[in-house]
This record gives structure tokens, sequence and C-alpha cells, in this order.
């Protein structure tokens, strides 16, 4: 398994996995956390933390834009989360070209046609990390 493999058995069996001061904290219901998965996130840790990181500062950017559309924009709540949503994708292209961008767009074809337009390549590699928004998870 992969970083993103486990993470997303992780979210999928209520597996709470979270970092707290650079360490990887884990919290499942008994019986889930097997030796075998143990193993995969030992040998994974340091993208698990990477990937959980990334997605716990796009949530707490997001909270800050919303606070802001709502205090100074007069919206409610609603309004302001609305307004600045936004999708994390991470990316891999051929010829090496790699990161991580956030759009508003949720669909994968568009968002592939993008960076294949922007990096003249193929991209080989597309993962939606986690909406921007005060929902917890990924897809």
């Amino acid at each position: 398994m992969n970083s993103a493999e486990i993470l997303a058995f992780a979210s999928n069996h209520d597996i709470r996995l979270s970092v707290i001061g650079g360490r990887l904290r884990v919290d499942a219901p008994p019986g889930l956390l097997t030796d075998d998965l143990r193993e995969e996130m030992v040998a994974n840790k340091a993208a698990i933390i990477s990937e959980l990181s990334v997605a716990e500062n796009l949530r707490e950017s997001f909270e800050e834009r919303a606070a802001i559309a709502e205090h100074d924009g007069g919206l409610s709540r609603a309004d302001a989360e609305q307004m600045v949503s936004r999708i994390a994708w991470r990316y891999r292209c051929e010829g090496g070209a790699a990161g991580t961008i956030i759009t508003p767009c949720e669909s994968e074809a568009q968002v592939i046609e993008g960076l294949e337009h922007f990096h003249g390549a193929k991209v080989i590699e597309l993962r939606r990390i986690s909406p921007c928004s005060n929902q917890r998870g990924s897809k």
C-alpha cells in the first residue's frame, strides 16, 4: 500500500489519523490495526504525515478565508464557505512535473486538461486530496 491507499483505507474504516508534534497518531477501532497495516503505515509514515499536513493547512486556510468573507463581506457563514470553496489536487506529469494545485474545479477531466495544457505533458497521476472546506477527509 502507498500513502494514498492507506489514507483511503483509514477514511473508509473509521481509522483516525492525525499529526501531533510531528508524530503520526492513529486511533482505530479494535481489530482494524493489523500488524500488516501497522508495517505499511511505518513504511509510509513520512508521506502520510505530509499528506495530513497539506490537508490540515488547506482546512486552516479555508477557515481563515471563510471567516474574512463572513466578517468583512457581511455574508452568512454558509455563503462565505460557498464563496471560498476550493479543491486540492496532487498531480504528476510525464517528464517529472508534479505538485499540488487548488481549484474550484470538481471535474477530474477538466483538471487534467488544464494541467496538460499548462505543462505540455501528459498527466500520469491525479488525486483529489482534500476539499478545502470544514469537512474532514479526502476523496
